[in-house]
C-alpha cells in the first residue's frame, strides 16, 4: 500500500516551485496539500490539481465538517514545505486558524517542516525560539544550507533556511519511513 504524504504549502517565495515537488513525489507517494490562503499568492490551487489527489484550503473543502481531522488520520506524513516564520511560529504556540495548522496540532507523528523566509527573519530569535519549541516536540527540520538568491538585496548570498531539492527530499521521505518502526 502507497503512503500517503501531506505538503502544507505556506505563502513563501518557495511555494511557486512546489508543483516540482509534487510531481517527485507522486511517483512514489500518494500526494495530498493543503495550502494556506497566501500560498494561493504564490501556486495556483487549480494548477497543482493536475499533480496531486486532492488539495485543500479550508474547512469547506469537505462535507465532513472535521476535514482536519480526517486529514490527520489518513496522513502517514506530513511536511511543511515552505514553512514560513507564521506558520512555524503559529503550530509552536497551539495557534490553530486555518485548515492547515489545525491538521498539524490534531496530526500525533512528527513533522518534517522545510523552512523559506528572508535570512533575517529566520534568524530572529522569536522564529528561532519557535524552531527549537518544535524540535523539543519531537519534530524535525529538513532545510539545507545553499547559495540563494535574496530579493530584497537583489544578489546570491549563503542561506542555512533553503529547501532541499525535489530529489532531496524524497529521499529524505525515504529514509524517514525506512526508520520507522
Amino acid at each position: 500500500m502507497q503512503k500517503n504524504i501531506t505538503l502544507g504549502v505556506s505563502g513563501a517565495i518557495g511555494a511557486s516551485n512546489i508543483c516540482d515537488y509534487c510531481i517527485f513525489l507522486s511517483t512514489k507517494y500518494t500526494v495530498n496539500v493543503i495550502m494556506t490562503e497566501n500560498a494561493k499568492k504564490f501556486v495556483s490551487r487549480d494548477v497543482l490539481k493536475c499533480y496531486v489527489e486532492k488539495v485543500y484550503v479550508d474547512f469547506d473543502d469537505s462535507t465532513s465538517g472535521v476535514l482536519h481531522a480526517e486529514l490527520a488520520k489518513v496522513t502517514d506524513l506530513l511536511i511543511m514545505i515552505p514553512a514560513t516564520a507564521n506558520t512555524i511560529s503559529k503550530i509552536a504556540h497551539g495557534i490553530a486558524d486555518n485548515l492547515l495548522t489545525t491538521t498539524a496540532l490534531i496530526y500525533d507523528k512528527k513533522i518534517l517542516f522545510a523552512p523559506n523566509m528572508n535570512i533575517n527573519i529566520w534568524k530572529n530569535p522569536i522564529v528561532q525560539n519557535s524552531v527549537q519549541l518544535l524540535k523539543n516536540y519531537g519534530h524535525e527540520f529538513i532545510n539545507t544550507t545553499k547559495m540563494s538568491y535574496a530579493a530584497c538585496e537583489k544578489k546570491f548570498i549563503e542561506i542555512d533556511c533553503a529547501l532541499p531539492t525535489p530529489k532531496e527530499l524524497l529521499e529524505i521521505i525515504s529514509n524517514y519511513f525506512s526508520n520507522e518502526g
